[in-house]
């Protein structure tokens, strides 16, 4: 073969693995962004519900929001009047943020999820007799705690790279 000839078909077996290569690139780099944005639609969703969680349990028992249980101050009405408008509301504001994780996903998370729900609707049913003891916590507040952990657990799983 000619001299021009090879030069054509070098070019051309060149320009072809660049453009190959270029391809190959390019499809992992949109794989790569689908991926983080799933993540990031994962975590916000995720964070969204764990506010509500967070929310409703501060309002449930308001002693202990900061953290420190504390006697309730008698001074203070915590439990009046507007506690079950607050705590209903709470409940609503939770209750909206659980279809974003029921969309996300995965079942693990979701199930941990439905369980948060499951003992925020037993202490938001069990309202009048949390009332009477006036902040002493009790097995209401107890399960919801282990039920948000378990959800953290799993939600901190499934945001794994």
């Amino acid at each position: 073969m000619d001299q021009g000839i090879l030069t054509i078909v070098g070019v051309i077996a060149g320009s072809a693995g660049a453009i190959t290569a270029a391809t190959i690139t390019a499809r992992g780099a949109r794989r790569h962004q689908a991926h983080t944005q799933r993540r990031d639609k994962r975590r916000d969703a995720y964070a969204a519900f764990l506010a509500g969680v967070h929310e409703f349990h501060a309002v449930a028992y308001p002693h202990g929001a900061n953290g420190f249980a504390s006697d309730p101050d008698p001074e203070r009405e915590e439990y009046g009047p507007t506690w079950q408008k607050e705590l209903s509301d709470a409940y609503r504001k939770l209750s909206a943020a659980h279809p974003l994780v029921r969309l996300e996903g995965p079942d693990e998370v979701e199930d941990a999820a439905l369980a948060v729900m499951n003992a925020a609707l037993t202490l938001r049913m069990n309202v009048n007799n949390f009332e009477q003891r006036h902040g002493s916590g009790g097995a209401e507040l107890n399960r919801l705690d282990l039920a948000e952990a378990a959800f953290l657990a799993q939600a901190r799983k499934a945001l794994e790279p």
